[in-house]
């Protein structure tokens, strides 16, 4: 919490993002006008919100891990079958 000092922020609502309802930026002192600054941050949270898009499926994630861990089982149990008859 900051006590005493006066900081400005910018507030994004309405954001298609289904992770977040609203974004909130503390803006750094002096630098840009008001309208770029509103831009930045909502192309900050635009971005944030395609970047959710992307993720991969929980449920591909454990389907994957199954198959490597399937595969991985039948390879070492044929180098043991190898390694065995040798």
């Amino acid at each position: 919490m900051v006590k005493g000092i006066s900081r400005r922020v910018v507030l994004v609502r309405g954001t298609e993002s289904d992770c977040f309802e609203q974004a909130i930026f503390v803006v750094r002192d002096g630098g840009a006008d008001g309208c770029d600054i509103l831009r930045e941050a909502c192309e900050a949270a635009q971005a944030c919100s395609e970047e959710q898009v992307r993720r991969i499926p929980q449920k591909k994630l454990m389907l994957a891990g199954l198959c490597g861990g399937g595969v991985a089982s039948v390879l070492w149990t044929l180098a043991l079958l190898v390694v065995n008859f040798c």
